[in-house]
């Protein structure tokens, strides 16, 4: 089984999300766990692979691939994901 943690970074900008995000990101990890083909990897200038994760038509969380544990680091605005550095 694929193992799954957050980062501090990851909670401090979930904090800053909407109710109604959270609660549609929670609803998005659950069926995220229920088939990890739901997500796309890409290659990283880190070691292993990242992917952007869909939440609603708006949001996006990314996380990064190492070893069998995804990492996740960050969620917010699509606008905000458009705006993160390359090489993420």
């Amino acid at each position: 089984m694929t193992k799954s943690s957050t980062t501090p970074d990851f909670w401090a900008s979930y904090a800053e999300l909407p109710p109604e995000v959270k609660r549609r990101a929670r609803a998005a990890y659950r069926l995220w766990r229920a088939t990890t083909r739901a997500i796309r990897l890409w290659p990283s200038r880190r070691r292993g692979r990242f992917g952007p994760f869909r939440i609603g038509s708006g949001y996006r969380a990314l996380c990064l691939l190492q070893s069998d544990t995804f990492y996740w680091f960050w969620i917010g605005t699509h606008d905000e994901y458009e705006r993160l550095p390359a090489e993420w």
